[in-house]
């Protein structure tokens, strides 16, 4: 019976159900969209980060970790050690790299940039660069290397020239070597696109002087990398230190974090569409408190009551949730092909993509209705509970 009364009621008064219908769907279509957006953009730092930067988990000199901001060419690792640890269980894929800063010369004009010496089978799978180039070939084992469009054309250089790479060796001294570049690539940030250049990892042997050695072993795992950086740190000599991703430092905690204060402010948005439930259903209940005297009066207790508003509450929520899930779910699946474009933000120092995906994702969908549906319900025992709980009497009263 009770079930009967709630969907009548809420017909009788369309208008009065298309409000509080629109704002369950408005607040449930806006967290989708938001959620859909943070955990794009985190999910894309993170990958950015994990590929480029760490890895599943990094081993490295111990001193290479506590200066690494000053990219620390005198501590190294041996090589053999990066073909040690290919062999361990659970490891996906190992790259030896070196990362250092050098300053470009050709013809008159130079240019400050960070090279990455790769290892140029594993990171062409994991930097996905071949893919990247916009002209020209990905480099090789010989003098090449494939460098950023924005750098390229502030040096005025193209495919074939020759440029002068110089930076400080591992025995603080300077060295240069000469590279051909083989390509030219986007990889859709201002960063990468300004500041980098990339060449075999044995090119920045020569240019570092640091023969057979790395600055650093990234690694890729199958499996909870947390159980495979216990069994590499278990035989590794105490100069050098295996560390997880989630180990790395503050950025990676500020990004976990970010994640979730948005996740709270995207709960925050229903919340503050429940605040105007909460004012429609007032509204509702005074409106209806002669009807809710005549329930009372007819043998109908307060729980009765409150049943009865609950479960039009309850219907209400899951009408406009599954409303707000749709018009959200299609708004985060096209965020998610087409993504948005923000400005140019220059040289900047961070690895900031130019297109910014959201992330289309069923378990949202599921949590933002379910979410909807209990905030809705919930939301609504306050007003009614206040309305239900004077004397039939009184409430029949003009």
């Amino acid at each position: 019976m009770i079930n009967k009364m709630a969907l009548r009621n809420l017909f009788r008064n369309k208008a009065r159900t298309i409000v509080a219908l629109f704002s369950i769907t408005i607040a449930v279509m806006f967290a989708v969209i938001m959620l859909s957006f943070i955990n794009g953009i985190i999910s894309s730092y993170m990958e950015n980060y994990i590929n480029f930067q760490y890895g599943n988990i990094r081993v490295a000199n111990t001193k290479f970790f506590d200066k690494e901001d000053y990219f620390p060419i005198k501590y190294t690792v041996p090589e053999s050690l990066a073909d040690e640890i290919s062999e361990i269980e659970g490891v996906k894929s190992v790259s030896k790299r070196i990362k250092v800063p050098v300053l470009i010369g050709y013809g008159e004009d130079s240019k400050q940039a960070l090279l990455f010496g790769i290892d140029i089978k594993v990171d062409e799978e994991i930097l996905k660069l071949r893919r990247s180039l916009k002209e020209g070939e990905y480099i090789d084992n010989k003098n090449t290397c494939i460098i950023g469009i924005t750098l390229s054309n502030k040096l005025n250089v193209k495919t074939g020239d020759t440029i002068l790479i110089v930076s400080s060796d591992r025995f603080s001294s300077l060295n240069a070597i000469k590279l051909v570049i083989s390509g030219i690539f986007d990889l859709d940030g201002a960063y990468f696109n300004s500041k980098l250049i990339f060449t075999s990892y044995k090119n920045a042997q020569i240019l570092t002087r640091a023969y057979n050695k790395i600055t650093e072993i990234v690694i890729m795992t199958n499996n909870d990398y947390h159980n495979v950086t216990k069994t590499i740190s278990k035989d590794l000599p105490e100069e050098y230190k295996a560390v997880p991703v989630d180990k790395s430092g503050q950025l990676y905690f500020w990004f976990k974090l970010a994640l979730s204060i948005y996740r709270v402010i995207s709960f925050g948005i229903i919340l503050l569409g429940g605040m105007i439930i909460i004012n429609t259903m007032l509204m509702i209940v005074n409106e209806r408190k002669r009807e809710i005297g005549m329930l009372k009066a007819m043998g109908m207790d307060n729980l009765k009551v409150e049943k009865l508003f609950m479960t039009e509450a309850f219907y209400l929520g899951v009408a406009g949730s599954f409303l707000g899930i749709i018009l959200g779910g299609i708004a985060s699946y096209n965020l998610s092909i087409k993504g948005i474009v923000i400005p140019d933000m220059g040289d900047m120092d961070f690895m900031i993509q130019s297109h910014l995906y959201g992330e289309f994702s069923i378990p949202v969908l599921i949590f933002m209705f379910a979410a909807g549906i209990i905030l809705t319900t919930m939301i609504t025992y306050l007003p009614v509970k206040s309305g239900v709980n004077k004397e039939a009497v009184d409430l029949l009263e003009r």
